[in-house]
Order: structure tokens, then sequence, then C-alpha cells
């Protein structure tokens, strides 16, 4: 909350265009909205989104559509724009070199440019810096650990296995699994084969044990950087002659442009009006979950997959081959790590709106406030729901989802939680005015999908979970399904499908909280 207030105080008064640094996705879109509240243009940028749409925001910052790009580092090297005029970091790089690149790209004009690092030094009960958790956390996860080797080694002794297999059998997630089988590769401990287009990947027998040397000196040389740009933080004296003289330039003078020479520090002024419009920011941001239709690409061309569009136009190479209303009767049974051998992919067109809807969440899950509430209801026997969080649902589906014409309010029925999803659903089908059915039950046991890393396990672990008591009762009927909180999206996709075989006109997902990370589906 501090940074965004200081930026509230201080953007305003920086001149031209800039660009604020920031350290997840998931901050690109708050400090973005953030600053749109206030008045200020911004658009946010970092590698989720699609290639098409960061190359117009990267066109639009060379044109100075917006005040202020928010970005991941994704933002690289290829933008050449000579007139930034201001660099703001709200997340400390992971390396000086890092951070000597990024504020590279400013002032390229030779004019004055504002470079700024916000840095949050409170200790956690660890004595570790709040703003070095995570470019900790990014060293110490760049590796799976030795353990997790030797699991995939094990998997892949058995019989040579795909990606998808790999991850079921071990639960790791894909990137973990991406990892560690490129090291495998390179150590020679295994090799790819390919049999009908469908990549595996094969134990070499008699392969020497992973070799960690290579990764523990990458891990203590990546420490070392951070170190680096710990000093630079604390560091009393010219910080440009610090960054110079880090980077190899030991014979340069004295520079005086910064805190530690001439200029004043940045600090934020206490502003009730900051405060009460932070207050208001934090009672309205709601996070969107787009629900796209899954897609798999080969040379170019995409394969959408969905049961969620009312209707399909398809296509092979291009041209049109007639239209559909359940693609799976066109595209029976492809499994994800099978479609690389079709050469040709169909194409599916949606003609009309999508059954589904984005998912709506009231809040991250890591806003303390709303996870500590979730937390407390759910695992400390709090009770039901406090009333802010009904509050904050009632505000969500006014502002997203009452326009929708909703009919009727469902719940998805719980694993570990009791009655605190119906009672939710029922405190706000009361505000709403909307009756609330209890007709989603579980045909059988899942586990927590806390516990499961990667997709294909949260999906099997929901996969026919669900039937539908009633089904009339839902029959061309808008559904508003409710739910605690959202991870991959498995359990939603999997409910929302039973609602739409069901033939219900219009899903519209609405959760407590989204959580941070994990796989994706």
């Amino acid at each position: 909350d501090e940074k965004l207030k200081w930026l509230a105080q201080h953007i305003p008064q920086m001149e031209g265009t800039g660009v604020i640094y920031t350290g997840t996705r998931v901050n690109t879109k708050i400090y973005s909205k953030w600053l749109n509240q206030l008045g200020i243009s911004s658009k946010e940028y970092n590698a989720g989104l699609q290639a098409e749409k960061r190359v117009e925001i990267e066109k639009g910052l060379m044109e100075n559509r917006w005040k202020v790009v928010v970005s991941t580092n994704a933002l690289g090297m290829g933008v050449d724009k000579p007139n930034i005029r201001f660099i703001i970091h709200t997340q400390v790089p992971q390396s000086t070199i890092h951070y000597y690149q990024e504020i590279g790209r400013a002032g390229r004009d030779g004019k004055k440019t504002k470079l700024v690092l916000l840095f949050n030094d409170n200790l956690d009960n660890k004595e570790v810096e709040e703003d070095l958790k995570l470019p900790i956390s990014f060293i110490e996860n760049a590796r799976p650990k030795i353990s997790e080797y030797n699991n995939v080694i094990d998997v892949i002794k058995e019989a040579p296995q795909r990606e998808s297999e790999i991850m079921r059998q071990t639960n790791l997630r894909q990137q973990q699994v991406r990892v560690i089988k490129a090291d495998l590769l390179d150590q020679k401990i295994a090799r790819e084969i390919k049999e009908n287009g469908t990549t595996f990947l094969e134990y070499r027998f008699g392969a020497p044990e992973v070799n960690e040397v290579p990764f523990n000196t990458l891990r203590e040389h990546k420490r070392g950087e951070l170190e680096s740009i710990k000093d630079y933080i604390y560091t009393n004296v010219s910080r440009m002659k610090f960054l110079c003289s880090y980077l190899g330039d030991k014979q340069i003078e004295e520079v005086k442009n910064c805190d530690n020479t001439d200029l004043s520090p940045l600090n934020y002024s206490h502003s009730n009006t900051i405060e009460e419009e932070l207050d208001i920011f934090w009672d309205n941001f709601f996070p969107v979950i787009t629900m796209a239709p899954t897609t798999a690409m080969n040379n170019g061309k995409y394969l959408l997959l969905s049961p969620f569009w009312n209707e399909f136009e398809l296509h092979i190479n291009h041209s049109p081959v007639g239209t559909a209303n359940d693609p799976y009767n066109f595209i029976p049974l492809i499994h994800e790590d099978e479609r690389a051998r079709f050469e040709k992919f169909v194409v599916l067109k949606h003609l009309s709106k999508p059954k589904l809807t984005d998912i709506i969440a009231t809040s991250y899950y890591n806003y303390q406030k709303v996870g500590l509430a979730i937390r407390n209801s759910k695992y400390q026997n709090g009770g039901d729901f406090p009333d802010f969080l009904i509050d904050r649902m009632q505000r969500a589906y006014n502002k997203y989802i009452d326009e929708l014409g909703i009919d009727v309010i469902l719940f998805v029925p719980p694993t570990e939680s009791g009655l605190l999803v119906e009672n939710l659903s029922k405190k706000l089908g009361s505000k709403v005015n909307l009756p609330v059915l209890n007709i989603i039950h579980k045909t059988k046991t899942t586990k927590p999908q806390k516990i499961f890393e990667n997709r294909y396990l949260k999906s099997d672990n929901v996969k026919e979970a669900f039937e539908l008591k009633q089904p009339d009762l839902i029959l061309n009927k808008k559904v508003l399904l409710i739910d605690d909180v959202i991870d991959s999206g498995a359990t939603i996709k999997e409910v929302a499908k039973l609602l739409h075989n069901h033939k219900a006109s219009l899903i519209a997902p609405l959760v407590i909280a989204k959580t941070v990370g994990g796989d994706k589906l």
C-alpha cells in the first residue's frame, strides 16, 4: 500500500512518459488499475499477454499513448524509446546488472530522467527484508530439488513417458518438469524419442547420477548478484559511481545526481485524499480470470477446444467446412500431447457469445484482509465468512454480473469447508434477490485442490466428480455459480461443463478470491 500511495503522490509531478517495473504479473494489473483510477493513463505489460497485445503496447509506449507502462522484466532490450523520462522499480531486480540494463532504457536523448527504486526494508521473522523475499524465492526455486530430479528419473526408468504423465506421477508443475527434462538431456541421463509424432522422455540405463554442482554454483552466483543490489540500496556513496565501479569502471569520478549526493529522497507525505482513494480502490478491485478456450498450435494454425461456445465454424487450412454446436463431435479424444502429430489442425471460430463467462473474484488470496478472513473461517473454526466478504461479492456482482440477467444461484459443493459456501450463497442471494438451489452434489470424494501442484492432477481430481439433481430447474436458465477460492479453475470448469450439458443458457462464476501462482489450465 505504501508504494501505491507513493506512486499516487509523485507520478503526477513527473514529466513525460515512463515505465514502472514490478516483480509479478499480478502486480502489473494492480499498479496499472490503481493509476488509471487516479486518472493517470496506464497500461499493464507482461509475458502472459498475447504476442499481438504486447506489440500493440510497445507501439503505444513509443507513441506516448499512456503516461505509464507497468511491466515485469518482460519489457526488454528491444524497446528503444529515446525520451523515457522516468523509470521506477517497485521490486528489487535480481542483480545490479539487471538494474543497470533496465534504467539504461531511460533518457537516451540525453535529457534529465528520474530513476527511482522503492524498497521495503521491514524485516520478517527470519530477519529478511520484505522486498528481498521475492528475488530470493526466484533464486532458490530456479532449479527443482535433487529429490525431484530423482522422482522423474524413477518414473522414466519404468518406461518412456510423455510430459503430462511425468507431471501426473510426480505432482510437479510443468515448468519444474521442463527444467528437469532439459538438465537430464544436457547431462545425458535421458534422451527424447518420438512415436507417432508424440515426444517421450526415455532413461539412458547406466547413466550417471544427477550432477548438482553446476546448479549449486549458479545458485551461489545469483545469491552474490542479489547481495550486490542490496549493497547498492544501502550504499552511502554516489549511486552512479557504485554502479560503474561494480561494472568495472573504477576510474569514474563521483557523480552528483542521487539522494546520496545532492538530491533529496522522494518520500511519501501523508495525504487523506490518497488514503481515502486507496480504500476505494481496494474495495472495488475485482480480478477477472479469463476463461478462454483451450488452445494448441501447430505451424501457426490454432486448435480451439471448449464446450462452452454455443456455435462453431470449422476450418481446415483456413477453409470453412461447416458449423457445429459441439466441437468434441468433430475432434474426439485428441490428447494434448498427441496433437503435434496432426499436420492440419481444425480451427474453430465461435459464432456467438460463450456460455461460460470470465470468472470474477473479489480479491487475490494474498490480499491480507481477505486471505486472513478465509483462513479463519475455513481452517480455524471461525464460523461463516464475515459480512465484509459478502459485501465485496455483492459489489462485484453489481459491477460485472447483474446486467446479465441471472435467474438462479448455484454453488460448488465443498471438499473441506462444510456449509460455508452454501451459507455464503444464501446471504448473497438475499442481497441480490435471487433464489439459491442446492442441486449440485458430489459423486465421489475429492481431495483439496491445494495439495496438487499441476493442472493435470487438479483436473483429474474433479473429473466427473459432480452430478446435478433436478436438472430441469436450470433448463435455459442463467446461472450464477459460487465458490470460495479458485486456483487453476479446474473445479469451476468441471461444474460449468455439467451445467452446460444440462442446457443452462449461461454460467457466470463468482468467487471470493483467486490464488496467485501455480499451474493454470
